[in-house]
């Protein structure tokens, strides 16, 4: 999958035009756009209500209106991202449909690094994000999985894309001084901060389904 690609049926992060003069009509889409684009413009520290107002063009107070605080700004956000999932019907193949859906989660990170940090712990409500994962569980239990181990393949699958897209956010370099013994490290230390590719998290994840399809092959 194209990681830089977007469907057409996704959200654009951009900000709503504004009239000459005038502030962008005040909205909880124009408030979750403004907060998305500036988080991809410039990293979580600049995300503070008063942040996005300024990018609208209206004062911090302006939008509680919309959104309750910045609790309910993440949860929205979180939303908009799990909306850029592809939507699957459940009836493909169910290594496919986790494929799919790990890539995802993956190319989300990389389009929106910043918000996908700090929403990526979110408890999952909207049905934007409960959607996917209905997809995902449906191909499984379709591809005679069991309760059990259907939740148990999407939760490995999905704490594997999230956690491989987060080290890429945050960097695999470890530092060690010149006086710590750890000589393997040291040795390993270009090799470890070196960008992984996505032929490396696409092995872990084959990894991960061979496993899964051999255990379901012997039940």
């Amino acid at each position: 999958m194209n990681e830089a690609s977007s469907s057409g049926g996704r959200r654009s992060a951009t900000l709503p035009s504004r009239g000459r003069g005038r502030p962008a009509k005040l909205s909880r889409e124009a408030i979750l756009s403004a907060a998305l684009a500036l988080l991809d413009r410039e990293g979580a520290d600049a995300l503070t209500m008063r942040r996005v107002a300024g990018q609208l063009g209206v004062e911090a107070m302006s939008l509680y209106r919309h959104v309750a605080d910045r609790a309910a700004l993440l949860e929205g956000l979180a939303d908009r991202l799990a909306a850029e999932i592809e939507p699957r019907d459940g009836t493909g193949d169910w290594a496919d449909a986790l494929r799919g859906f790990a890539g995802d989660l993956r190319a989300i990170a990389r389009r929106h690094p910043a918000a996908f940090a700090l929403v990526g712990a979110q408890t999952l409500t909207a049905p934007s994000m409960l959607g996917p994962i209905e997809d995902v569980l449906a191909g499984l239990r379709r591809g005679g999985f069991t309760p059990a181990r259907a939740i148990f393949a999407y939760r490995l699958v999905a704490t594997y894309a999230r956690g491989y897209a987060l080290a890429e956010i945050t960097g695999f370099a470890i530092d060690v001084r010149p006086e710590e013994p750890f000589p393997v490290i040291r040795s390993l230390s270009r090799r470890i901060a070196s960008e992984p590719s996505e032929a490396n998290f696409r092995a872990g994840l084959e990894t991960i389904l061979g496993g899964l399809r051999a255990e379901r092959e012997a039940q």
